[in-house]
Order: structure tokens, then sequence, then C-alpha cells
């Protein structure tokens, strides 16, 4: 009768989750009054700390104009303060729309200004860790397509690890005699990078503008770009040119976020559109640029004001996405945030009650697992929050029990992943930022070596997967 016992509790103990749950971590919180307006976008400092930036101009009663940064339990840290912000050149308070850690680790921010506490700058600034401006970087090239007194509209910068800044928006430069629009290559310093190919050279300024850019491992770009006359997504080479081998033909729209896949393609999120399948806000394609058939897309509900995402990751085999949108895929609950697995279909064991009361507008996965989601929202669950907050991942039912662990070693020039159970299959390494900066797979081995990489960042998050599907997340320090 024991023997019976045990094998139902062994074979009760190895079976799926019934159900996951996120909820709100009580070990961060807003304290007493919060922000006094909503976050438009974030990031993670290597010591936890979180960056946000948007139009409120205090946090628990203490001002601070535009950006702000918060400790790892979510209170203020009182050690950086921009001052006066963004200010526009009419005297009125600017807008920032994007915000990166660069491999040095100082803060790059970039909207719509005209000076950034008191220092003339054009739409983008470098702060220093306390938030003093860093006056080392100054971007003075680019200006406004409709107006040329006018400072440029910046919506997104990324980072690559030499330092190279690409910046893009709806703002124009001029190399010689071409004129060009939306998207520039600048160094350490702000210098135009002439030789940056940026292929609008000469178009009509109404129908250029790049929204959003995603450097890949090898040196290419991904962009999203106005679709007039242009194809939505397209890929470039380093130099700025057109991959021609990438093409784009069957659908059209406005992409807001994308995001690689572990097989080669792309996620995109925003309002797509084609002939034959209708509106969506997430959809996939592959590494040629054509729709994946295979992924579950799912009707958008009304306009792309009302549905959209606007943030999307990939852990442990599962889509994480945010934004605004309610009950996607016709899962009851899944508001403004949303687990898929990797063929789009919602996670049925992912349970966030009646998630966010309103949109979220940014989402970083944290190296412990935990998600800071941030946005308009104030509530999460019925449950008040004052547009931020961290979760952290619950379990009801009985998970399966893992034995798959990795565990990194260093030696002089290569980091050294080991299994302790099954052999690896493959690995991702991300900045702790979650910017991906190295992926391979197919080792099948219980032990990896990886040359360390060339940039000047010292921590990184490992996520290894090994062949039975199991998944686990290491940091690792060179």
């Amino acid at each position: 009768m024991r023997v019976l016992i045990a094998s139902f509790i062994f074979l009760f103990l190895s079976g799926n989750v019934f159900s996951q749950t996120f909820s709100l971590d009580p070990t961060f919180s807003n304290f007493s009054s919060g922000i006094n307006n909503e976050i438009n976008a974030s990031a993670v400092q290597e010591d936890g700390k979180i960056l946000i930036c948007g139009p409120f101009t205090s946090y628990d009663g203490i001002t601070r104009n535009r950006i702000a940064r918060l400790n790892s339990d979510g209170s203020l840290d009182t050690s950086f303060d921009a001052g006066a912000g963004p200010i526009s050149r009419l005297g009125l308070p600017g807008t920032i729309a994007a915000i990166v850690i660069d491999p040095n680790g100082k803060i790059i921010v970039a909207g719509n200004f005209s000076s950034f506490n008191g220092v003339s700058r054009k739409s983008i600034v470098r702060l220093n860790n306390d938030g003093s401006v860093d006056t080392s970087l100054n971007v003075t090239l680019l200006f406004d397509i409709n107006d040329l007194l006018a400072v440029p509209n910046i919506s997104n910068v990324v980072v690559d690890n030499t330092g190279n800044i690409f910046i893009s928006g709806r703002f124009g430069y001029r190399i010689g005699t071409q004129t060009k629009y939306g998207l520039a290559k600048v160094n350490n310093s702000g210098v135009l990078d002439t030789t940056f190919s940026n292929f609008s050279n000469n178009a009509t300024p109404s129908d250029w503008m790049v929204f959003c850019t995603y450097l890949l491992p090898d040196g290419k770009m991904l962009i999203s770009r106005s679709s007039n006359p242009f194809t939505p997504v397209a890929r470039l080479n380093s130099d700025g040119s057109l991959d021609n081998a990438f093409v784009v033909s069957d659908f059209f729209g406005l992409i807001k976020t994308i995001y690689p896949t572990v097989d080669g393609g792309y996620l995109l999120g925003g309002s797509v559109s084609n002939n034959q399948n209708g509106n969506h806000i997430l959809v996939k394609i592959l590494s040629n640029g054509r729709f994946d058939g295979s992924f579950q897309k799912y009707p958008a509900a009304g306009s792309s004001s009302i549905n959209e995402i606007t943030s999307i990751g990939i852990y442990d085999n599962k889509i994480y996405i945010a934004g605004k949108f309610s009950d996607y895929g016709g899962a009851s609950g899944l508001n403004n945030f949303a687990r898929l697995n990797l063929d789009g279909t919602p996670d049925e064991i992912f349970n966030i009650g009646t998630g966010f009361d309103a949109d979220v507008k940014s989402m970083s996965r944290l190296t412990d697992n935990k998600i800071v989601l941030a946005g308009s929202f104030s509530a999460f669950n019925t449950n008040p929050v004052n547009r931020i907050c961290r979760l952290t991942e619950n379990s009801l039912g009985i998970k399966p029990l893992l034995f798959d662990k990795a565990m990194i070693y260093n030696t002089a020039d290569s980091f050294n992943v080991v299994s302790t159970g099954s052999e690896i299959n493959s690995i991702q390494v991300f900045s702790v930022d979650g910017r991906e900066v190295f992926a391979s797979e197919n080792y099948f081995s219980k032990k990896v070596s990886i040359p360390f990489f060339n940039d000047l960042r010292n921590v990184y998050v490992f996520r290894i997967t090994f062949s039975n599907g199991n998944s686990d997340v290491v940091k690792a320090v060179r």
C-alpha cells in the first residue's frame, strides 16, 4: 500500500503546473503618493536601479522633471536629479520618448527638446550617474523636417557594444548634397557617421519616419518605418544599406516594437494588416521577411489607437507582451499584459486575474525573473498601484521537478557554461538592460565555452536551454 501511495505521489509531482500566477511583489512599493503622471519608458541599470521617464513632475512629493531613478525597492533615488530636465525652444516642458544605458553605464535620453537642465541639446542628451549632463556628447546636425528652426523628433535610440549610437525618429540631416531622413548613426561624441548608408536619400520627408530599431547580434539592424511608399519593416546591413535577402511584400501597417525569435524570425507588435488576414497587433515574420503562417494571429478589436503592443520579450520559451489590449486571444483577464506560447496562442496556465486597468508602456525582466512594468495604469488585478509595479511569479498547483541547472566559470578569455543535468541545446546572452548580445544553438554538450564579448560591459545574463526543453537563467560577471 505504501508503494502504491508513493508511486501516486511521484506521478502527481511530475505533472505539469496547473496554474501560474503573477502577483504584486510586496518588497516593491510606490510608497506614499508615488508618481503624478504616466511613465512612457524605463530602463534597468546593472545595479538594479530603475530609470523612468514621462510627463511627470514629481515622485513621492519630490520634484522630478520628466525623468527619475528608483531604488530596487521602488523608492526614489535622491542621488539622481536631472534638475529642470527637458525644455522646448518655447520654454515649455519638453518630452522624453526613449531612454537607454550605454556600455559605460551612462544614460542616454531622447525625445523633443532644445535644452536639458539649462544645457543646449537638440533632442538627445547623455547623463552622468547623478543626472548631470555629460557634455562630451553633442549631436547638432539633425533638424525637424517641417521647420528648420525646430529641434528633431527622436522616438528611439539604441547603442552598440562599442558605444556607437543609432538615432531614429522624424528628422532630417544632410551629407554633401544628399538629404537623409529618419535614421542616423553617430559616434560616442555625437559626430555623424557619413559612411552609414541610410537609403532614404532625398526621399519625401512626409513619407519617411523610423519608429523603432533593433540591433541584431550579427551587426545588422531591423527597422520599422512609415509604410508609404516603403514596406513597414526593413533589414539593414551593418553599413546601413538594405539587406536584399529580406523582402517584405505581403503586409503593411505601423510597427512599434520588434523582437527576434530563437528560430531566426521576428515578432512585430503594433497594427499590421494584409488582404488575407485582416488587422492584428502581433505577428511573426520569417528570416526572409515573409509572414509565418504557423504563428497564431488574433484580430484587433477596433483601431490601433485602442489596441497596440508596445513591448515584447521572450523568456523561458514563452512570449510576454504588454501594451493596450483586452482579453487577448479571447482569454479572459489578459488585459494589457499576457504570456503566450511560442506559436502565438495564449498560455492557458498563465493567470493574472483582471490584469491592468490601463495600458502598459514598458516591460523589463530582471535577473531574478521578476518583471517591472510601467505605464498609465492605476490597478493590477484590482489592487491599487501607481503607474509602476514589480510582479513576481507564484505557482498554484505543482511545478515539474527540474534537475537541469547550469553554472558558469571564467577562464582567461571565455565563459564556460556547464550543465548539471541534460545536454545544453542553446544559449542566449543578454546585457542587464535586456539587449541580446549573443545567441547560438545545437550544442548538444554538457560544457560550452564562449569567448568574452568585445564590449565594455561586465555583467551578463545567460539563458541556457537544455535538450529536453528545460531552461535556466544564470548571471555571469566577467
